[in-house]
């Protein structure tokens, strides 16, 4: 007989919990194999459901323990998506296939991480297939140990713990070795492998899980890769940016140096000096042949070039995260600008070389060479961040640098409309272009000067705009008020808030400094590697590293030395923050452990009231004259068997020999 949905009575009382009625029906020959609409078996719905005992008896009476449903999901899969143990040991140890994928690629253990069962996953690292868990690709190209970093870090932790093999010698010894496996972090695939082309540290940077981060596994991984081409890469272009750093600030210190002087006015310019003039000019070096000039602009030139059109290959790349990166905008600006300079520059001297007659660029190139070696400074700083010391403040400059803009974004219409009170009221138009409010532009840079510590008014405003009669006095009175409220918001509450939002995003940083520096550590590397062809990664696929602390040489001491140094004075701005961590870890770590306690004294009580119901159903049967084997066992509920005993207790009859076994069973249970 079975239901609407071709369920039997087997598997409504498997999804019930009902163990004696799934033992009578077994008892009477129920098909442990039939399956319903969607090809779940009993014991899907039992492991399902979470009912070890059935799970056991089923396995018992030869139920199929790989059986797959619809979506080739087995009794193991439904288990560890429930976080049912029990169920899964009762499974493993009768045989069951660890590695069997359902419809979509997925293993037991991926049906464990993705419904965040945390116990299911640490029984699988237990198994002995551990590792053939942990390199299945599903069908999307996901991993399990991309989804460990995610969702539960601690099950990921303890991943990379597995991954560390030390010998078995002492930690004194010359040749002992530590050898860090990179299977589970490593960015390349394996051959023939669908895996996504993202390592997992990349994945641990982008969700802040600091621990994995910072572990020995990670940190090698990391080092190992950096060692080769990404270092060499780096240092490269750190190299010819210094280069080109060096040759644009030759090229704007001796500048005007090559621009000629005529003997009046060293000033003037080709386009008001008629040709012979020009004869008459004075050249510091009356060399028309300037080679080393030349040769340095088009060096410039030719690096801008190419640094314009690797920025547009970043673009087309990876569109959204070029957006989103400052560094970008100071560099798009910095070759352009650049650019402009040299070239003007170059073609200035050109028609001077050849006497010819043409439209001096002095002003544009004069701004572009500021704006310019400006933003080469600034961009070295950005090359700097992997420097030990230099990263932490880079990193506190942008963050300081991101406060100070919102804060401006926010307070900008205050600035403009004080701006114009000022240009309005107090700008007296007859001292002409001289005077600090005389149009708008020179009104927002007079009041944002006036915010950061200049706060003198100048004269417009102890005289006002003028006017006839006593009108003069009344805005000049006006005047006095508009600026009392401008010191008030500005210079007092805006100033001040952007201090104290700094000194928080500051002590932040500091705080969160380890985290930060190991993220751009890995974006840095893994950035480089993004833009390697696939054939070199599995050329140069690392899966492991054996290193011997006993053997280092002056320049790895040295290494580890300052990296050690870097890190600790790291963590003394956040001393504090790492004593209540410790302290809130060590508070879980009791938690745990009690929690631990009290399920095994619960999994020994529910043993002891099991072996009690059985003492007392055989003691029941005695007393019945029946046997076990011709009557079946008592209803579902297990109190109801203490009824006959309870009715015998209260019997005014004297104790018989069985009572006193009965209450004797009881008592030294």
């Amino acid at each position: 007989q079975t239901d609407d949905s071709l369920k039997t009575p087997l598997m409504l009382a498997a999804i019930n919990g009902n163990i004696q009625i799934c033992e009578v029906l077994i008892s009477y020959g129920a098909d442990v194999e039939k399956t319903d609409d969607l090809k779940m078996t009993v014991l899907h719905y039992a492991c399902q459901n979470g009912y070890p005992e059935i799970v056991k008896m089923l396995l018992e009476s030869s139920a199929n323990v790989d059986a797959t449903n619809l979506n080739f999901e087995t009794p193991l899969h439904l288990a560890a998506k429930n976080g049912k143990t029990d169920c899964m040991e009762a499974l493993i140890d009768s045989g069951a296939q660890v590695v069997i994928k359902d419809k979509s690629g997925k293993n037991c253990l991926d049906k464990a991480i993705e419904n965040y069962k945390k116990n299911a996953c640490i029984y699988l690292l237990r198994d002995k297939h551990w590792k053939q868990l942990m390199q299945n690709v599903d069908f999307n190209g996901n991993r399990p140990m991309d989804k460990m970093i995610e969702r539960m870090p601690a099950v990921a932790e303890i991943v990379l713990d597995n991954c560390i093999e030390t010998s078995n010698l002492e930690k004194e010894h010359i040749d002992y070795s530590i050898t860090y496996y990179f299977d589970f972090v490593a960015l390349t695939p394996e051959p023939g492998s669908k895996s996504n082309k993202v390592c997992g540290p990349s994945i641990m940077a982008k969700n802040n899980r600091e621990t994995l981060l910072a572990h020995p596994v990670t940190i090698c991984f990391i080092n190992s890769q950096w060692k080769l081409l990404p270092r060499y890469m780096y240092y490269l272009s750190l190299l010819t940016y210094v280069v080109y750093l060096t040759l644009l600030t030759t090229m704007i210190v001796k500048e005007k140096d090559w621009i000629y002087r005529s003997p009046e006015n060293s000033t003037s310019n080709i386009t008001n000096t008629s040709f012979p003039d020009y004869q008459d000019a004075v050249f510091v070096n009356p060399t028309c042949e300037a080679t080393s000039m030349m040769v340095i602009s088009i060096t410039l030139i030719i690096y801008s070039i190419i640094q314009l059109f690797k920025e547009f290959i970043q673009f087309i790349m990876s569109p959204f995260d070029y957006i989103m990166d400052l560094v970008n905008y100071i560099e798009i600006g910095l070759y352009v600008t650049s650019l402009i300079f040299v070239t003007t520059y170059f073609m200035d001297e050109h028609y001077r070389c050849l006497q010819m007659e043409h439209y001096d660029n002095e002003a544009l190139r004069v701004n572009a060479g500021a704006v310019a070696i400006m933003l080469a400074f600034c961009n070295m700083l950005f090359y700097m961040k992997r420097a030990p010391f230099v990263g932490l403040i880079v990193l506190m400059f942008i963050e300081v640098l991101k406060t100070v803009i919102s804060v401006l974004l926010i307070f900008g219409f205050i600035i403009v409309g004080f701006a114009l009170s000022f240009h309005f009221i107090s700008g007296d138009w007859n001292d002409g272009p001289d005077a600090d409010f005389f149009d708008m532009k020179k009104s927002i840079i007079k009041v944002v000067a006036m915010t950061i510590g200049d706060g003198s008014m100048s004269k417009g405003k102890k005289r006002g705009r003028g006017g006839k009669g006593g009108s003069g006095s009344s805005i000049a009175e006006m005047t006095d008020y508009l600026y009392l409220v401008f010191a008030l918001l500005l210079p007092i509450v805006m100033v001040n808030l952007m201090i104290g939002l700094a000194v928080g995003e500051i002590a932040n940083v500091t705080r969160t400094a380890k985290l930060c520096m190991l993220k751009d550590q890995v974006y840095l590397v893994t950035n480089l590697q993004s833009k390697y062809p696939e054939s070199y990664l599995k050329l140069h696929h690392q899966s492991s590293v054996t290193v011997y602390p006993n053997k280092r040489n002056l320049w790895e001491k040295f290494t580890d030395w300052l990296q050690a140094y870097t890190y600790d004075s790291l963590a003394s701005f956040s001393e504090n923050d790492d004593e209540e961590q410790n302290k809130r870890t060590d508070n879980e770590a009791l938690v745990k452990e009690q929690i631990n306690s009290i399920n095994k004294k619960m999994k020994r009580m529910s043993r002891q009231n099991e072996e009690q119901a059985d003492i007392m159903r055989k003691i029941l049967e005695i007393l019945n004259g029946v046997s076990s084997e011709s009557v079946p066992s008592p209803p579902t509920s297990r109190r109801s068997s203490v009824a006959p005993l309870i009715r015998l207790n209260d019997s005014p009859a004297s104790p018989s020999p069985v009572d006193k076994m009965i209450k004797s069973t009881i008592f030294e249970e």
